[in-house]
């Protein structure tokens, strides 16, 4: 009976410490596409991909990707996209956002001489939690280099945590 009680605490204890070693989190990405007044540019059909950039809870960098949007979506002018994450980094350890969209056919002979460009707005990402009975809602917006920033059919482009100004 002996041996058996150890492996039952040993199974037990590993299956607790593994539980505390990897946790899920669980927030919103809002990502918005510029509208006519800030840059005009055709519709285009296509599709919506990340990667999260950040540090996990084993405090090694963690990189994640996710395609948004498993159909194509209407890329167009002020059109915006929310969709729920599941990752394992952290919200307060998220450090940056990797934006790419894909034409959903991309063979067309008219883009061999130039690609099309769809022009995006910041990324806002938000989580939900309950603290002491309050629901709360804590945003995060991340930034390119311009805003509105230009990315070509396939091409990526870093959005970091805009500055805050007071």
């Amino acid at each position: 009976m002996g041996p058996k009680i150890v492996f039952s605490c040993l199974l037990l204890a590993s299956l607790v410490l593994s539980s505390l070693a990897y946790n899920d989190y669980y927030y919103n990405i809002t990502i918005t596409t510029s509208p006519v007044s800030q840059a005009k540019f055709d519709s285009q059909e296509g599709n919506l991909k990340i990667k999260l950039r950040g540090i996990n809870m084993q405090l090694v960098d963690g990189v994640q990707d996710f395609t948004l949007t498993s159909t194509p979506v209407a890329l167009k002018n002020g059109a915006s996209w929310s969709f729920p994450i599941q990752t394992e980094i952290a919200f307060e350890r998220l450090q940056a956002i990797e934006l790419r969209w894909t034409l959903k056919s991309p063979f067309n002979p008219m883009y061999l001489v130039s690609k099309p460009k769809i022009f995006f707005e910041p990324i806002l990402t938000s989580i939900s939690y309950i603290e002491f009975g309050v629901k709360r809602q804590v945003f995060k917006q991340f930034c390119a280099e311009r805003i509105p920033q230009a990315i070509e059919h396939s091409e990526t482009k870093l959005f970091r945590p805009c500055p805050i100004y007071i």
